[in-house]
């Protein structure tokens, strides 16, 4: 019972870690706020769940718009779907966590630039390497019943750390605006 709040505060933390490194911040946050890394935590399942819902919607419209047409139009739709929102997706919680700002998920002052930068999607490309590898750590750790919870808080970190940072090479390119200069 107590699984999902352990990983949501360190789901929390990660997103602290972003907006410290995207602040340019050299300490890292104090882990002493437990209730409110649980809150910073919680942002990850509200995107995802907005952004998840809206993909169904779209997906459940195309493929009973494409019913009459082709299976293999909605089909190709719903990957085209599929691949956007896995590339919004990592860019939208960068600038909900850096912003501390849900709205941000959804702007185009924000989000929309993020995701036009180049160094997004130099992200991307690395991150997709980055995360095979923590993957590949994560399912072994499954082995080692302990492992586990310690694998994904790195995992977290891990990811933290790496938007903060193409966050704020962004902002240093003139991408994006900066993350907002408040105390962590």
């Amino acid at each position: 019972m107590t699984v999902p709040f352990v990983g949501w505060i360190s789901t929390g933390y990660g997103f602290q870690l972003c907006r410290a490194v995207a602040r340019g911040q050299t300490q890292r946050p104090d882990f002493d706020d437990y209730g409110g890394t649980f809150v910073d935590g919680m942002w990850l399942p509200l995107v995802v769940f907005i952004y998840g819902g809206a993909f169904v919607v779209l997906v459940l419209a195309l493929v009973l718009g494409a019913a009459q047409a082709s299976e293999g139009i909605a089909s190709a739709g719903a990957l085209g779907l599929l691949v956007l929102l896995l590339y919004l997706l990592p860019g939208a919680l960068t600038v909900v966590a850096t912003t501390e700002e849900m709205e941000a998920a959804f702007s185009t002052e924000y989000l929309v630039r993020f995701v036009l930068s180049g160094t997004d999607l130099e992200a991307m490309v690395l991150w997709t390497v980055l995360s095979v590898g923590l993957w590949i750590a994560l399912f072994l750790s499954t082995f080692a019943i302990v492992g586990f919870p310690f694998v994904s808080a790195l995992f977290n970190y891990v990811a933290g750390t790496f938007w903060g940072y193409f966050d704020r090479e962004a902002a240093e390119r003139g991408d994006v605006l900066p993350a907002p200069d408040l105390a962590v």
